[in-house]
């Protein structure tokens, strides 16, 4: 083991070694728990616990990885074993456990965090940085999470990325993420290249060299897929190169500086190779101090100099031992954690929430002073940024569930239901033809014309279904409700009803036109009903919708004499709702035992996807036998449908972005995460974003089936 790794286990056994008798589980399973567990074979550790669920119940050096339940049962006590960054992150994701929790260094884990807006880091600009290293002679950057960041959350996300490609395209599945880890330990002495860690990993897992090396491209291919530049520093960076300042690039890292190197140059960076400081190659580190030793003595000889970096201990403390003037810059992950979203981070735990997270990282801090001016509020300017970032995740999510809930009920049509599955339908096209590649086969998709209105007409065949009709909510002047809901533009009645309330006076209100209103209703059945019947709706067919009650399925299953399956965002499913009585209705983003979706964030914020969820039409009135239609007249909504693509357009980019760095886009092995995505959608649309007049102005709620007012949602 070499020295730093020993220093870290001695610091653990004197924090430590007065209750190693008791009954410990360790919070970590990463590089600083392979290092530990050999040392202190006398402490009384009886399980870890990981961020991963997946891996509950799996054993790892012998000791299973426990859910929180089965540690309050066998333990003592719990210790954070990891980076001391994520600290704070992992306590807020364990605080109500029933244990003490202590951080690595003996503390007492207590829990500071939130948005801070009077962080000192707010203060610091991109001009103040280029201004600053006009005094030095020589500058240095960091590369990970300084110049690149990753399109993950952490950096060993990738790990389980390669694992899950190892899984499907090699029918393996060998735990490679603990191996690697394990490999990077075990591998030299802390400075292992990249070869050599894969030495170690074929003795681990008993492989080949050419398996090992099938593995290494896979991982090399993968940080390509995943490197994102952050231009504002790469600019800076150009620009000094230019002016003819000395500029070096130091990082501890695995990777030889001949693929920094291409990094740097794909990235328009003209840089020499000798340049490029690497532990794996300088056998020294940032992490230990000995690679500044180092560049202390063959580079400074009295030069001034500056580095910026993210890493608060190797790039800022040790940098600043050797006579090396730091800029702490922060890395994109760190930014989230002082964010206005910065609820969400003990929340990211598996490895479709750190590609979730990662993309939505590199969308909202792609420059580290890209929160300053607002003081760490995130703010959305553009409609494509909101969609990527909000709406991405949910949509994403929901298309991915829909395939692989309608394999497990045998599905091979989804019915997108109008207008609400406009945008829907086209996404699900989209994601399967454009992003799978029609790998399935998945199920087909159908756009069905229908509102509730012309629903509850297909169903008024009896006098039930009619006398529904008359007497289903409504607000406002009795010649609206004529127009809107039969049809009958002559009425010239002005007089307020609001419905159902006052029921029997709109039965007098509407006595002298029944005649007219059952015959208009009847004509318009019958068309309809044709219409459904050339849809080829049959039994392996589902509907799609929004929300909640499945009043829209339970008319068209009436009027077609189905019993077709529902689809939704999410649904009450207690025993006061009729349709969920008389239709099979399955939610998305919602607890199986939350019946009334009183805990889903979807919808208690139902009025935001509903204006964003709309058509370039108003809402469908009547649908002739061939399909042409007619609709009411436009709102606010379909008026400003122009923003709506925008948004939709993001939400697409985020879709690909996201099956981009999935191993082969094999939809049924990723999980959809529903309540994580429910949840971050509760986490931005609870103060975690501000949004520009554009987007906020687009927004508007209207009902018109039970009122012709409408209002804007954001005020």
């Amino acid at each position: 083991m070499s020295s730093n790794y020993k220093t870290e286990s001695d610091l653990f056994r004197s924090n430590f070694e007065h209750i190693k008798h008791k009954r410990i589980v360790i919070y970590g399973i990463g590089r600083y728990t392979a290092t530990l567990m050999p040392e202190i074979p006398d402490f009384n550790v009886v399980g870890f616990m990981d961020r991963d669920q997946d891996k509950i119940g799996t054993l790892i050096y012998g000791l299973p990885i426990l859910k929180k339940e089965d540690a309050e049962a066998k333990a003592d006590l719990v210790i954070i074993n990891t980076v001391e960054s994520y600290w704070k992150t992992i306590f807020a994701r364990i605080q109500d456990i029933q244990l003490p929790v202590y951080y690595r260094n003996g503390r007492r884990a207590s829990l500071e965090y939130n948005h801070n807006e009077k962080l000192n880091y707010w203060e610091v600009s991109y001009d103040e940085l280029a201004r600053k290293t006009k005094e030095y002679d020589i500058v240095s950057f960091d590369i990970f999470d300084t110049l690149f960041m990753r399109k993950t959350y952490l950096p060993k996300d990738n790990w389980d990325l390669i694992e899950e490609i190892i899984r499907f395209e090699w029918g393996e599945n060998v735990g490679f993420r603990e191996a690697r880890e394990q490999a990077a330990c075990s591998a030299k002495n802390g400075y292992s290249t990249l070869d050599e860690i894969y030495v170690e990993l074929a003795n681990i897992l008993n492989w080949s060299e050419e398996k090992a090396d099938r593995a290494k491209k896979i991982e090399l291919e993968l940080e390509w897929k995943i490197l994102v530049p952050r231009d504002d520093l790469i600019l800076l960076c150009k620009e000094l190169i230019t002016m003819g300042k000395e500029v070096f690039f130091v990082s501890d890292m695995y990777l030889p500086a001949e693929w920094i190197f291409e990094a740097l140059k794909r990235a328009k960076v003209k840089c020499d190779l000798k340049n490029i400081w690497v532990s794996c190659e300088k056998k020294a580190g940032k992490f230990d101090g000995s690679l500044w030793k180092l560049y202390q003595e063959q580079l400074l000889k009295g030069k001034k100099a500056l580095h910026i970096g993210d890493n608060q201990y190797s790039d800022i403390a040790n940098a600043v031992k050797y006579g090396i003037t730091p800029f702490y810059i922060m890395s994109g992950r760190d930014m989230l954690a002082v964010s206005s979203l910065s609820k969400i981070q003990p929340y990211i735990c598996s490895r479709s929430e750190s590609k979730i997270m990662g993309l939505i990282i590199q969308k909202i801090a792609d420059s580290p002073f890209a929160l300053n001016q607002s003081k760490g509020k995130i703010w959305f300017q553009t409609p494509e940024d909101f969609g990527y970032c909000v709406y991405g995740p949910v949509i994403n999510s929901f298309l991915t569930w829909l395939i692989q809930r309608g394999k497990c009920d045998k599905i091979n049509q989804l019915i997108f239901m109008a207008r609400d599955g406009y945008f829907l339908n086209e996404d699900y096209k989209f994601f399967v033809n454009e992003v799978l590649k029609e790998r399935g086969p998945y199920p087909k998709a159908r756009y069905l014309l229908t509102s509730r209105r012309i629903a509850m007409v297909a169903a008024s065949g009896d006098e039930d279904g009619f006398e529904e009709l008359i007497s289903f909510p409504f607000n406002g002047t009795f010649k609206e409700y004529m127009s809107i809901r039969f049809g009958m533009n002559d009425v010239k009645e002005e007089e307020y009803i609001n419905l159902p309330m006052e029921l029997t006076k709109v039965r007098n209100l509407v006595e002298p036109f029944l005649t007219q209103m059952k015959e208009n209703i009847s004509a318009e059945r019958q068309e309809y009903l044709e219409y459904l019947n050339s849809c080829d709706i049959k039994e392996n067919s589902a509907f799609v919708d929004t929300w909640f009650y499945g009043n829209t399925q339970y008319y068209l299953n009436k009027a077609v004499g189905s019993n077709l399956i529902g689809y939704y965002f999410a649904v009450n499913l207690s025993a006061e709702n009729r349709c969920s009585k008389k239709n099979k209705m399955v939610p998305c983003f919602q607890k199986e035992n939350d019946l009334k979706a009183e805990d889903c964030q979807l919808l208690r914020k139902a009025l935001v996807t509903e204006g964003l969820l709309t058509a370039p039409y108003g809402m469908i009135s009547s649908v002739m036998a061939d399909g042409t239609f007619k609709c009411l007249e436009m709102k606010e909504n379909q008026k400003r449908f122009d923003i709506k693509e925008k948004i939709n357009a993001g939400i697409k980019n985020f879709i690909k972005d996201f099956w981009e760095c999935t191993f082969s886009g094999e939809v049924y092995y990723v999980k959809p995460n529903e309540l994580f995505v429910d949840k971050l959608f509760g986490c931005w649309l609870e103060g975690g974003c501000g949004l520009s007049d554009l987007i906020r102005d687009s927004f508007w709620s209207d009902n018109v089936m039970v009122q012709k007012r409408e209002f804007k949602i954001f005020e």
